[in-house]
């Protein structure tokens, strides 16, 4: 392999790219290089924030999912700015959007949780920091690497699904008293 400069982002990173065609080391680079480096980013201002602030688990995950937006809506700016001339529906070019922009979210706020417990429980901090990294990428990288295969359209919805479930865990207390509440009054 020789070293040659992908795009990402935004930005421009080194890697080891593959010799062959362009689609398989596009391929190659979207599904394990790019969420590795995206995630990691992406944990770095989630962490500062954690370490200066030791604020609640939903400020943090607040402060994650504006984090995983803003640095979506940054990617996919660079997206189109690239891709113009190939761009042939803008309904895709909105869809991929809010998806990617909801993925990165997603994995940010998931990242932003867990290394909140990591940090409050002392030993667990070098674990759950990689468990949460590990997590994210594992996450990222399946989302780009079916975004590139025939089943493009279906993985938009992997964010809608997750992001429910997610927020069905995190608020199942309130659920809960909530349902409560309702069989109580009728």
């Amino acid at each position: 392999p020789k070293l040659r400069l992908e795009r990402w982002g935004g930005l421009r990173v080194g890697s080891l790219g593959l010799e062959g065609n362009e689609k398989s080391n596009d391929m190659v680079f979207s599904s394990y290089y790019s969420p590795i480096i995206e995630e990691i980013m992406k944990m770095l201002p989630v962490l500062i924030y954690i370490i200066v602030t030791k604020n609640k688990k939903s400020d943090r995950m607040i402060v994650g999912m504006c984090i995983g937006v803003g640095f979506g809506v940054l990617e996919n700016s660079f997206y189109m700015t690239i891709n113009a001339s190939k761009i042939t529906y803008m309904s895709w070019v909105a869809a991929r959007g809010f998806a990617t922009a909801l993925m990165h979210a997603l994995c940010t706020a998931m990242v932003a949780y867990m290394l909140g417990m990591a940090y409050r429980h002392r030993k667990m901090y070098l674990t759950g920091t990689i468990a949460a990294l590990a997590m994210s990428i594992t996450y990222h990288s399946i989302y780009n690497t079916i975004l590139k295969t025939d089943y493009a359209t279906v993985i938009l919805f992997m964010p809608i699904i997750t992001y429910v479930v997610v927020m069905l865990i995190v608020n199942r207390q309130k659920i809960y008293s909530f349902l409560k509440k309702q069989k109580r009054i009728s």
